[in-house]
């Protein structure tokens, strides 16, 4: 976690109603509070990740996709399965894939 995030974290807190030092009478409230925090934030990441549709398919979505083994997609790709390196990653466009089973 960032620093800059962290401190915005915690400055958007309100330990009490009157920003005072924290107490140990005030802690229970507090820790109430920063969960809530979390749990809205969570939530509003969730929310925005499911709006991004993604392009890809990893390997094993890949093979789920085509109702195939892994061998079977490996022999494919010798076949000419478009497919794409992000890194160690192999990934397959779903564009790619549905017009490759267009034309196969």
């Amino acid at each position: 976690m960032s620093r800059d995030y962290s401190l915005n974290l915690i400055q958007s807190i309100e330990i009490t109603s009157e920003h005072t030092t924290p107490t140990f009478a005030s802690f229970p409230s507090s820790v109430v509070s920063l969960t809530n925090f979390y749990f809205k934030r969570r939530q509003l990441i969730k929310k925005k990740s499911e709006k991004i549709e993604r392009i890809f398919y990893t390997f094993q979505e890949t093979q789920e996709f085509l109702n195939v083994s892994h061998e079977t997609v490996y022999r494919l790709m010798k076949q000419g399965l478009p497919s794409h390196k992000i890194g160690r990653k192999r990934v397959f466009l779903k564009e790619d894939l549905i017009r490759w089973i267009k034309e196969h």
